[in-house]
């Protein structure tokens, strides 16, 4: 991934902040933009990484890589204008998945419930591998742990069907609810979106005791 500069539109939250810091730790020139200032904004700034609170046409003219949140309108000025300029631009969940490729394995950690604690444990758990880690949560005032290229843990987000952009080597899949239902027609859709997601892995490690999980059929299955 030869990314020389990169511009996130919603860099303010948990997960586009996590990421605007990986990309300045592989020497990137990093930027963004949100509409308020937080803890986690200026965070970024007394780390080098630009900041804009108002829109305007100079804030991205100079970035050929442009990523934005769900968060963010189809609508959104700074959108509109990198699409008519021609910008490179990638979706949070496309984004998270080339970031994804660059190591040689994956840990998604999927479910309604319970993704950013668990990826923080695993990613404790784990320390003596030295994973790279993206949380969507603060563990130990951090949301993106850089590590090395071996092992990479990252939440998988299932909202509009997020997750189904990774392709990690094991799935982890804590449970299975009603969750979204703006994006999802009944809960036989999450649960197809689901194993569609768990197929994609070469290993799967689930919740044996919760009773959507139990539907996912996997032939390499782990249960909890």
């Amino acid at each position: 991934m030869n990314i020389k500069n990169i511009y996130f539109i919603g860099i303010g939250g948990i997960s586009l902040s996590g990421m605007a810091k990986y990309m300045q730790s592989q020497g990137a020139k990093v930027a963004g933009s949100d509409k308020t200032k937080t803890e986690i904004t200026k965070e970024l700034e007394k780390n080098g990484i630009k900041v804009n609170y108002k829109q305007r046409k100079s804030n991205i003219k100079n970035f050929d890589v442009v990523v934005y949140t769900d968060a963010i309108s189809e609508n959104d000025k700074e959108l509109t204008l990198a699409k008519k300029l021609g910008k490179k631009i990638y979706k949070r969940a496309e984004f998270l998945s080339l970031i994804a490729g660059q190591f040689k394995k994956t840990v998604a950690v999927a479910g309604c419930h319970g993704k950013t604690t668990t990826t923080a444990m695993l990613t404790c758990a784990l320390k003596e591998m030295h994973p790279t880690a993206h949380i969507g949560g603060m563990s130990g005032g951090q949301n993106f742990i850089i590590g090395d290229k071996n092992l990479f843990i990252t939440e998988a987000c299932e909202y509009k069907k997020n997750l189904l952009h990774l392709n990690p080597d094991v799935s982890v899949i804590l449970n299975i609810g009603l969750d979204h239902m703006d994006c999802y027609k009944n809960l036989e859709d999450v649960i197809k979106t689901f194993q569609t997601f768990a197929s994609k892995s070469s290993l799967c490690v689930i919740n044996g005791d919760d009773e959507n999980c139990k539907k996912i059929r996997h032939k390499n299955k782990y249960t909890f």
